[in-house]
């Protein structure tokens, strides 16, 4: 919901089933995790057999700020932003159901 609001989408699109979202599974406590990640494909329908290679992606960080609020800010790198995508992509073009 976090990304939503900052990208100015209405919240209740979640219900409305139009994006596909993933959210990493928690790891063991002892792994200490520090972050995990969240798929979130706006607009799923749009694409039809997509070509992965040539789709656009992007990249958000969302942390928690002192009062309890998420802020939500684009990794402004582009070389940082393609680097974590082609990580990412090697996950997302095999298990995810858009990939299909």
């Amino acid at each position: 919901m976090a990304y939503l609001e900052s990208a100015g989408r209405p919240v209740d699109e979640l219900g409305q089933r139009i994006h596909h979202s993933h959210i990493e599974p928690l790891q063991p406590p002892e792994m200490k995790q520090r972050s995990f990640h969240i798929v979130l494909d706006i607009e799923k329908a749009m694409l039809r057999d997509p070509d992965l290679g040539t789709v656009e992606h992007e990249v958000h960080r969302v942390r928690r700020a002192m009062d309890g609020t998420f802020k939500v800010n684009r990794i402004r790198n582009p070389v940082e932003e393609q680097n974590f995508v082609r990580k990412m992509r090697h996950f997302t073009d095999t298990f995810y159901p858009w990939a299909k």
